[in-house]
């Protein structure tokens, strides 16, 4: 049994192997993991100690001069190293198994100051045509040829220059229905599309419409192309852990992953230290993980690591589902709705960028080819009660932002910028809007002179709670945000007042208005039912004057 402890020890100079706790054939190995000069060739390359090495049954790790041993389990296909932070593979990070196969691996250094920046793809569901594509999925309709959108899709992202870029999965249209050797075509055609073309380096991770519901093929397509379908690498002083969330049970295909994928996982993560973040990226939302024990140990092992994330696609659809016992965000498709139109969610044709710096991690929705387009991420809820937070996001930086609701007043948004997109944010007071449908719009002014401007239509509802249903439940409501809307002055006193809305009357301070007996007035605010002044709005827009009476 494997215990989860991260490394902590002041240097690697011996080979660690940890291995998985049943008995397997084996092919000894050896090989070398070596550091070019600053010439970039292989006269005085250095071998470089504590390498990870994996054939996704056994660890290893390199010694002092750079040599590593292994002995081969009989199912395993490739050998690959975790390429450690700091460096780039100049030779490939990963060999397939052959018996002439020379397992010696060549790192350069890179720079590896400033915050991680990386672009995560989801679901290509590709196939070059429409009739191709029926084949695939009888039930959808290519509307929208991908070749195009591929191909803005690279110009954008070389032009970003992120560290890498990661596709998680459904690279293919499906791999159910067609032949294997037709999947192994939109295999090749997708590494030809994609990372051929890329100027960054590449990684990728299966979903279920890439694997082959025959036992004895599986995801040898994508292996062919791709290479393993689990690994690890490093970057930017951030550990990546790629999962694959799929396997083959008695032909039927099991969302999660398998014993030998458990162990492996221990293993890895065992020798990452303690304050190093760790981004997990697989196929499938751990919602739709199966009902295993390999996957509840899965998900408590990635709780009890705290990791930075788990990353995933599968439900082309943008969306944060978790945020204990650690994020979890789900991303939408660049395919859209399988090449029919906008996603589920309405999202277009696009793709994800996450940049992470001093364990924080952001990320901003791109739809290929739309610019700066103003993206509204929160509110979260079709449903608005009495508050909720405005998030809005643009590719670019903004000097300023401005929302509104309606054909109602402008409201400043405070905004940030990262040096790629910029941040509106700040409280929306709803418990003033009428009940029903209302337009949210969101614009911001850039620093070149453009403005952008973005809307969201939502459900604004009011419960219709009295004065007297607060007070009689604190247990409910106490140090949470509520909301008198209809108040009656009844007293003025200085820049507090007296009011009532026919069923209690407490005192409201610190009114940022003039005000007289008779007014009608709201306030939302946190209920602190100890204090003299009940309500305490902290923003000035949290109390309102109805101006008509």
């Amino acid at each position: 049994m494997w215990t989860v402890k991260r490394w902590t020890g002041p240097g690697l100079a011996v080979v660690s192997c940890l291995l998985v706790c049943w008995a397997a054939q084996a092919q000894p190995i050896e090989g070398t993991v070596q550091v070019l000069n600053g010439t970039g060739t292989q006269a005085g390359a250095t071998g470089l100690a504590g390498v990870v090495v994996s054939d996704g049954h056994t660890i290893t790790l390199t010694d002092a001069d750079g040599r590593f041993a292994l002995d081969l389990a009989d199912g395993a296909r490739f050998v690959w190293i975790s390429v450690p932070s700091g460096f780039r593979p100049e030779n490939g990070w990963y060999r397939s198994r052959s018996g002439d196969e020379v397992y010696d691996f060549t790192l350069v250094e890179v720079d590896d100051s400033g915050p991680l920046v990386f672009a995560l793809l989801a679901d290509v569901h590709y196939a070059p045509d429409p009739e191709q594509f029926k084949e695939a999925l009888i039930d959808r309709r290519m509307v929208v040829h991908p070749d195009g959108v591929l191909d803005e899709l690279v110009r954008e992202l070389n032009d970003l220059c992120p560290d890498f870029v990661i596709l998680v999965g459904d690279l293919v249209a499906d791999a159910q229905r067609p032949s294997p050797d037709r999947v192994a075509e939109w295999m090749t055609i997708v590494g030809d599309l994609l990372p051929a073309r890329l100027d960054v380096p590449f990684y990728a991770a299966v979903g279920n419409h890439d694997v082959v519901r025959d036992e004895a093929i599986g995801t040898r397509s994508y292996e062919q192309v791709f290479g393993p379908t689990y690994y690890s690498f490093g970057m930017k002083g951030v550990h990546c852990v790629v999962l694959n969330t799929n396997y083959l049970s008695g032909g039927r295909l099991v969302y999660g992953i398998d014993a030998a994928q458990l162990a492996w996982v221990r293993a890895d993560l065992a020798q990452v230290p303690e304050h190093i973040p760790v981004l997990v990226f697989a196929h499938q939302p751990s919602w739709d993980w199966a009902a295993t024990p390999e996957n509840a140990a899965l998900f408590d092992l990635l709780a009890e690591m705290e990791i930075t994330a788990l990353l995933t696609g599968h439900w082309h659809t943008n969306a944060m589902l978790r945020e204990a016992p650690f994020p979890e965000w789900t991303s939408g498709a660049v395919s859209g709705a399988w090449w029919e139109g906008p996603g589920p969610d309405g999202s277009s044709f696009g793709y994800r960028v996450h940049r992470l710096q001093r364990g924080r991690l952001d990320s901003i929705w791109r739809e290929i080819g739309m610019g700066e387009r103003v993206y509204i991420p929160s509110p979260d809820s079709s449903v608005l009660v009495w508050a909720d937070r405005a998030i809005a996001q643009v590719w670019g930086r903004a000097v300023s932002a401005v929302h509104w609701w309606d054909d109602g007043p402008e409201l400043r948004l405070d905004v940030h910028s990262n040096g790629l997109w910029s941040t509106a944010s700040g409280f929306l007071n709803v418990s003033v809007l009428e009940p029903g449908y209302r337009t949210l719009n969101v614009r911001f002014s850039l620093e070149d002179g453009s403005t952008a401007a973005g809307i969201r239509s939502f459900y604004v509802l009011s419960p219709g709670l009295t004065l007297e249903d607060i007070f009689t439940h604190p247990e409910t409501f106490q140090g949470r945000f509520v909301a008198a809307p209809n108040l009656q002055v009844r007293a003025v006193m200085g820049s507090d007042v007296s009011a009532t809305d026919g069923t209690k009357t407490m005192i409201i301070g610190k009114v940022p208005f003039p005000l007289s007996r008779g007014d009608r007035i709201g306030i939302l605010g946190f209920y602190h039912p100890t204090s003299t002044t009940p309500f305490k709005a902290f923003v000035a827009y949290f109390y309102t004057k109805d101006e008509g009476k």
